[in-house]
């Protein structure tokens, strides 16, 4: 249920007003083979730290993905060249095999909450690489992965 919540809330936010987006890129995965060295690079700029902000991720996959979710490692970058790294599972599939994208023939775009409302303390421009960081060395049928920021609707 909590898997089905949290697809239901980055629906919500794929539905928000596109003004209160303040970075969107798609990288392409080029022959949906995401290979284990292959990093994805989001870089964007904060001017205002006195908002909140939400970071939403969408993969396009198959709906024949391999597993049901997909381990990647996250490094997060801030203006000041501090580093964060973590290992995030993305969840893909309900335990019984269902999508929880939406899929129009055998493609799915799933959205994923990274973060909701967190703040940029830092005026400058932040980072996120994104690698796979399963047990294979390639995933097959990962077509891209696009990364969101945008203006939380609850900002104070």
């Amino acid at each position: 249920m909590k898997k089905l919540s949290i697809f239901i809330l980055g629906l919500v936010f794929i539905t928000a007003c596109k003004e209160d987006i303040i970075y969107s890129s798609e990288i392409k995965i080029i022959d949906e083979s995401w290979s284990y060295g292959q990093k994805l690079n989001y870089v964007w700029d904060i001017q205002d730290t006195s908002l909140q902000y939400d970071i939403l991720l969408t993969l396009k996959h198959g709906d024949d993905l391999k597993y049901h979710n997909l381990y990647t490692k996250i490094i997060s970058v801030y203006p000041d060249s501090t580093k964060f790294e973590n290992i995030l599972s993305l969840e893909l599939f309900l335990p019984n095999g269902r999508p929880l994208g939406e899929c129009s023939g055998s493609r799915c775009t799933t959205p994923i909450l990274l973060q909701e409302k967190v703040s940029f303390n830092k005026i400058g421009k932040y980072k996120i690489e994104i690698q796979q960081n399963s047990r294979d060395s390639v995933i097959q049928n990962i077509s891209a992965i696009a990364l969101e920021i945008s203006k939380s609707e609850l900002t104070n």
